[in-house]
């Protein structure tokens, strides 16, 4: 009979999501997982796998926990106050007390995407996901008549996919709260 866990894989996961987002893949060694995680090197590898299989494992987690963001778009309410919503929810997290950590989607999409086909994989499904959200939202917009016939929603729903990402990369150079603010405002400035 196995021996039982002496861990919460759930939790190991999320600590190494966490040590993944700070670091990068490259950044993180085998020693910072198994120190962050506050698990064994064995429990590692048996319940895991590898560094890759743990990576690819902690970018599933955060699109499990990005799912439970998008709920905002689909809120009763103003589609376009919703989407508004959402994108301080994104500045408020990606400018938290961690260190202006950004988005780890877009992290590891600039980092594992282009050298990693699995790991691209699951990022384009991350990316698709989030634009299929968008694009629910400003359907029912139109569909209100609060979203201008000019804009098609498909095309203004991968706009904001594009803001969402440029927001994150920017918010790692640290900048004044005043720089991402503006860029959010031009940003959504199409909803209007």
């Amino acid at each position: 009979m196995p021996r039982p866990k002496e861990f919460e894989p759930a939790i190991a996961l999320d600590r190494a999501m966490g040590i993944f987002w700070a670091r990068g893949y490259d950044g993180t060694s085998m020693q910072d997982l198994v120190d962050g995680m506050k698990i064994s090197r064995a429990s590692l590898y048996d319940t895991f796998g590898g560094k890759h299989e743990l990576f690819l494992a902690a970018v599933t987690h955060y699109g499990n926990v990005i799912s439970e963001r998008l709920v905002v778009l689909e809120a009763p309410g103003s589609p376009t106050s919703n989407i508004q919503r959402f994108f301080r929810g994104l500045l408020d997290a990606a400018c938290d007390g961690d260190g202006w950590r950004g988005c780890f989607a877009v992290n590891a999409t600039v980092e594992r995407a282009p050298w990693c086909d699995e790991s691209a994989e699951i990022l384009g499904e991350l990316r698709l996901k989030l634009e299929n959200a968008f694009h629910r939202a400003l359907t029912r917009a139109r569909r209100e008549g609060t979203l201008a016939d000019d804009y098609r929603p498909r095309a203004l729903a991968r706009h904001l996919v594009g803001l969402a990402h440029g927001l994150a990369v920017v918010a790692k150079t640290r900048p004044q709260p005043r720089v991402l603010n503006d860029m959010l405002d031009v940003g959504l400035s199409v909803l209007r």
